[in-house]
């Protein structure tokens, strides 16, 4: 038996003192990651190149990714979410920014189908940016109810940005889209879409490229899309730019913005 430790992608060549013939022998490879491969061969000598395990990795400036295919679990763990263990949800690459307090960081959404529970901006996370590329959906999920999509809380600062609205949703066909584009849903439980909370010297909301869709009421009376919700606001900045705003439902109440 021949123990060998050798570093990734290179190549080593293995020969067994006295080998004759076609005696079986094996050869253990220690792997970078402290695993072992065995194999066994019936020559003099064999060589093995030893393959990196997972495969580059890249840790950005100030982005964290987001991918239908991703692990919260592992990526908040992996200490950013990157390309090789991207979040799986909005909601969870939020909170990593807002626990370790980041600011100023983007989020980088790739294009799919997102089922996503309330999503906080605050002084823990301002200044963050929500790229929505491609074929983006960021629906909320019915289990949070009436409770608001989006809050902006106090002091805090929230780009949302989408490469062009989802067209396949500009009409009032309430089983169209999504994925033509970039949108925001809500779930029809009476349910404000951004409500800004809490008191602040300064607020600021910055939504641009995206379907803004507020579903029909299925459960509840009307809700408005934005909220002001706090009485001492000194000053609030609402930039809506080249966005597709659609307000399904018909309830009392049911304003785009309520002050």
């Amino acid at each position: 038996l021949i123990n060998v430790t050798n570093a990734a992608g290179t190549v080593a060549v293995f020969k067994a003192t006295g080998q004759t013939g076609t005696t079986p022998y094996e050869f253990t490879v220690t792997n970078i990651d402290g695993s072992t491969t065995a194999f066994f061969s019936s020559g003099a000598t064999y060589t093995w190149c030893i393959g990196g395990l997972t495969g580059p990795s890249k840790i950005y400036n100030r982005i964290i990714l987001v991918d239908p295919n991703g692990n919260d679990t592992d990526a908040a763990a992996a200490s950013q979410g990157d390309m090789i263990v991207p979040f799986k949800s909005v909601r969870k690459a939020l909170d990593y920014l807002t626990n370790n307090t980041l600011i100023g960081w983007t989020v980088e959404v790739n294009p799919g189908l997102y089922t996503e529970t309330q999503l906080v901006i605050s002084s823990n996370n301002t200044g963050v940016t929500i790229h929505l590329k491609g074929g983006v959906s960021l629906k909320c999920d019915t289990s949070i109810a009436s409770k608001p999509f989006f809050i902006i809380s106090g002091d805090a600062s929230c780009t949302i940005v989408g490469d062009a609205i989802d067209g396949s949703l500009n009409n009032t066909n309430f089983n169209d889209g999504p994925l033509g584009g970039a949108s925001i849903i809500t779930n029809g439980f009476s349910q404000v879409m951004f409500s800004f909370q809490q008191s602040a010297t300064l607020s600021q909301l910055n939504i641009s490229n995206v379907a803004l869709i507020h579903t029909a009421t299925i459960q509840g009376g009307g809700a408005s899309m934005f909220k002001y919700e706090s009485s001492n606001q000194e000053r609030h900045m609402l930039n809506i730019t080249n966005c597709y705003i659609r307000q399904d439902q018909d309830d009392d109440g049911s304003w785009i913005i309520y002050v």
